[in-house]
């Protein structure tokens, strides 16, 4: 299975918008509670990877000279744009698709 990085601010966030075990009494206040702190526990001791967010972009074709999408690098065609699967100067991945 392919490694999934996460942001942790907002997953623990959305674990504190679960809540705590506030809405009933008793043992199952105390067992929600218990995992909601060992969810968030887990996560403090993960070990952090330096990763960046994926661009995407396309190579668009202006009389022969092809322009990345994203940083707007442009090289003029001389049968290389094949090569670049991925802008030389900003790093997006050319693989069609437009960063909404």
């Amino acid at each position: 299975m392919a490694k999934k990085f996460i942001d942790s601010e907002k997953f623990r966030n959305e674990v504190n918008i679960l809540g705590w075990g506030d809405t009933c009494d008793g043992e199952y206040n105390d067992a929600w509670d218990d995992a909601m702190s060992a969810i968030l526990e887990i996560l403090d001791n993960q070990p952090a990877a330096d990763v960046q967010e994926v661009r995407h972009g396309k190579w668009k074709d202006a009389n022969e000279t092809f322009e990345c999408s994203i940083c707007g690098y442009s090289f003029e065609n001389e049968g290389y744009m094949h090569f670049f699967n991925f802008c030389p100067c900003c790093g997006a991945r050319m693989d069609g698709e437009i960063n909404a």
